[in-house]
């Protein structure tokens, strides 16, 4: 019991840090986008998947276009607060909302085939 614990405790680092790509578009041979989901350890194990992508797509040959931040959505949290009142005549009961909209990014490379 303890040893398979252990070899867990070992394993996980490494299949938590594994960096991940997205196809988001392909053009055979012409080119398209790739979006990189870094792991624990950086950006390098996802930038290294991707260019053998990018590299097998065209052949060998490729030029980066762009790369940077994409916005691909928003999130939005509410937060609410009620307030009650008591007084003679009755009571009554305020209310107030916070709600903060922020961009959801991901990190893309977009490429073309050269020749």
């Amino acid at each position: 019991m303890r040893s398979s614990f252990a070899a867990i405790l070992v394993a996980l680092p490494f299949v938590v840090s594994c960096a991940t790509i997205r196809v988001v578009t392909t053009k055979p041979r012409n080119g398209g986008v790739i979006a990189i989901q870094p792991g624990l350890w950086g950006q390098e194990e996802a930038r290294a998947k991707a260019e053998a992508t990018m590299s097998a797509n065209c052949r060998g040959k490729y030029e980066i276009t762009e790369e940077g931040e994409t916005v691909i959505g928003t999130t939005s949290s509410t937060q609410g607060n009620s307030d009650q009142k008591y007084n003679k005549k009755g009571s009554s009961t305020a209310t107030s909302s916070t709600t903060d909209t922020t961009n959801k990014t991901e990190h893309r490379i977009t490429y073309a085939c050269t020749k």
